[in-house]
């Protein structure tokens, strides 16, 4: 009996109910060299019994093959839930990036018009150093210019961009009197 079940819970129905017509043969026969009982009854409790073990194979192999689409499904939605999170992750980088670059951006452009503290050149009349250091910080970051299109270049190639430029020279600036 374990055996008629096992094959209907791993076999096509097809195979399960020619074992289960094996089965019941058996039984009948049995029925027949056996004394004592009614050859009805002994081939209708064969029919009964084959007929509930196929049917509860078919039902266990049914509901393996609905667990094994529930697992793809379940393992889709987390994959396509990952790469959505992937991508949030990414797009809120890409925005803070973009402040602190365009932060950078703003800063450079103004550092021309901030005061100095004694030790720039500022003071004495010379501008032209720090208007060449800011001048260059904000051509290095400004979209389309700089650093920052070399490496983006680079990264679509593949390779590494060169390394930033370094200043000129070192501008301390405050913010205030």
């Amino acid at each position: 009996m374990l055996s008629l079940y096992t094959v209907a819970a791993l076999c096509p129905l097809r195979i399960a109910v020619a074992c289960s017509a094996y089965v019941i043969a058996v039984w009948g026969y049995g029925g027949l060299v056996g004394r004592g009982s009614s050859m009805a009854a002994v081939l209708v409790q064969a029919v009964v019994y084959c007929s509930v073990l196929v049917w509860f194979g078919t039902l266990t192999r049914r509901f393996a093959e609905l667990t094994r689409r529930l697992r793809q499904e379940q393992a889709g939605r987390a994959r396509r839930a990952v790469a959505e999170e992937r991508g949030r992750i990414a797009r809120e980088l890409h925005d803070v990036v973009a402040h602190h670059m365009a932060v950078i951006s703003v800063q450079a452009g103004l550092a021309r018009f901030v005061r100095h503290d004694a030790s720039c050149c500022a003071r004495t009349g010379d501008r032209s150093r720090a208007t060449e250091c800011a001048e260059a910080a904000s051509k290095a970051i400004r979209p389309g210019g700089g650093w920052c299109t070399a490496k983006a270049a680079a990264g679509r190639r593949g390779g590494l961009p060169a390394a930033p430029p370094q200043a000129a020279c070192q501008v301390k600036t405050s913010l205030g009197s």
